[in-house]
């Protein structure tokens, strides 16, 4: 009987690293915030002291305005590489997972001779080629849906353009989540890079149940 092997706890270990890359550059930014938020208070008391002049706390002022907006790019580059780092991770699990029910069962279809690319054409393969029953339709359209954020972030830099319903209307139904739009461009956190995350570890465990 054909078979697969899976190891769902070597994934389970590798997608525990992501949560634990998220906390810890999480938490450098954040002191980097608190760092900026502890220099504008002393300035303000050095200035209520007389110890600084009009002049001198504006340039202070300038300096700590611009320190903050560094670290606010700092912040959407570091979601934005999250999550495409992330979805990256699910394309090679699931490319991987079609080349070994390949090379064990001896298919003599590949995964190179299906049409189309990246995750559907993986699910096309999965289905046709190992009979695999795919985890439920309302799980995959949210990982598509991350698709189209990871391809928005990749392709455009995050500029939405004109030419992006599907995730527009994504974006409107899942503010909740923790992604937005400003000044027409993707606004990730912390909170989505963690949903995302979620919705990947069910994914890949609903994915790597055996096959037979």
């Amino acid at each position: 009987m054909p078979y697969i092997e899976i190891d769902s706890e070597k994934i389970s270990f590798e997608l525990n690293h992501f949560e634990s890359y998220l906390d810890d550059l999480e938490a450098i930014l954040n002191n980097d915030g608190d760092e900026i938020d502890n220099e504008q208070s002393d300035t303000d008391q050095r200035y209520e002291d007389q110890q600084l002049s009009l002049d001198e706390k504006q340039r202070s002022d300038d300096a700590l305005s611009e320190s903050k907006y560094l670290l606010g790019e700092r912040y959407d580059i570091f979601y934005s590489s999250f999550v495409i780092a992330l979805f990256s991770y699910l394309e090679h699990k699931m490319n991987r997972l079609c080349r070994k029910w390949c090379a064990k069962n001896a298919v003599k279809i590949n995964l190179e001779d299906i049409r189309g690319s990246g995750i559907h054409r993986a699910r096309i393969y999965l289905e046709k080629a190992c009979n695999k029953v795919m985890p439920n339709e309302e799980l995959w359209n949210e990982v598509v849906a991350i698709g189209l954020v990871r391809n928005c972030l990749a392709h455009a830099g995050g500029e939405l353009g004109t030419n992006n319903k599907k995730l527009r209307n994504y974006i409107a139904k899942s503010s909740k989540n923790g992604i937005r739009i400003y000044n027409d461009n993707l606004r990730l956190s912390k909170e989505y890079c963690s949903f995302a995350l979620g919705i990947m570890h069910k994914f890949l465990h609903e994915l790597t149940r055996p096959i037979f």
